[in-house]
């Protein structure tokens, strides 16, 4: 008897037959709650760069500067240094490196993973995957930027006393290992996407995304906390929720794009790289 007919679940067919290019018959449902949450995150982070609270603008426009101290920073001040966004003013290579592309780069998230967009839109598909690699790229040489001016989280607190040196060493080493895995799964998709191997291009994208959309779970989880909590949020208390929902997202986000790889979309049929 043969094979039953493939299922509507069938959502991340790729209709060529080169080695790896195993059709990803998955869990229809589940691939789809991803997605839209992927979606909505990355979304999210676009408004966030571009419509509030925008911090590539503060120190360029006097109106915006105005209204997001009026309608975004008072009440969000209770939880969260204002510096964390106004710290930009005099950094104009941080802006144009490492925030602006982010928008690109977070934009492209809800095209790039519709599989209908892919069916349609090859060539739009590509080119708009080369803009997302210089973004990210240029996004890579931002965070330097920003580690080497000082504009850490940790200094956005003025009147506290730094952290420890080990505890400075120790968010050095686990931002470094974010940004370099952040690249590293970009590299390994583009290069598996030139060999024409689209099962592993898609596994090592998914794991790229999730290294990098942390953020906007680390965002929602402190504006989460702050509401939550009706009292000021004393310096330290403020420092400390920022690192920790960073380590939360960065969990959160490395755990749903690895269970998204190992059981939403199937493992390659042939040419299975044991590096995986």
């Amino acid at each position: 008897m043969g094979n039953p007919p493939p299922s509507p679940a069938m959502i991340h067919h790729e209709d060529a037959h080169s080695a790896g290019r195993a059709p990803a018959i998955a869990n229809g449902r589940g691939l789809r709650a991803m997605y839209l949450l992927t979606s909505s995150l990355a979304l999210f982070m676009v408004a966030w760069i571009l419509v509030l609270p925008s911090s590539w603008l503060v120190g360029w426009w006097e109106w915006h500067d105005d209204v997001l101290n009026r309608r975004f920073l008072g009440d969000s001040s209770r939880f969260v240094s204002p510096l964390t966004v106004t710290k930009y003013a005099g950094h104009t290579a941080v802006k144009l490196t490492h925030i602006l592309p982010g928008a690109l780069w977070a934009g492209s998230i809800p095209l790039q993973l519709h599989v209908g967009f892919r069916r349609k839109h090859p060539v739009l598909h590509r080119r708009l995957g080369y803009a997302f690699a210089l973004s990210v790229m240029s996004m890579a040489v931002g965070i330097a930027l920003i580690l080497h001016r000082g504009l850490g989280y940790e200094n956005d607190y003025p009147d506290l006393p730094p952290p420890s040196a080990v505890e400075q060493s120790a968010k050095h080493v686990f931002f470094a290992g974010n940004v370099m895995f952040f690249v590293y799964t970009l590299l390994r998709a583009v290069s598996h996407a030139r060999e024409g191997n689209v099962a592993l291009h898609q596994r090592f994208i998914v794991r790229h995304i999730g290294s990098g959309i942390w953020v906007a779970v680390q965002r929602v989880l402190i504006g989460m906390r702050g509401r939550a909590t009706t009292r000021q949020l004393s310096q330290l208390e403020q420092r400390d929720n920022f690192g920790m929902m960073a380590a939360i997202g960065v969990a959160v986000a490395a755990a749903c794009s690895e269970f998204t790889v190992r059981v939403l979309i199937p493992q390659p049929r042939v040419n299975k790289n044991k590096n995986d």
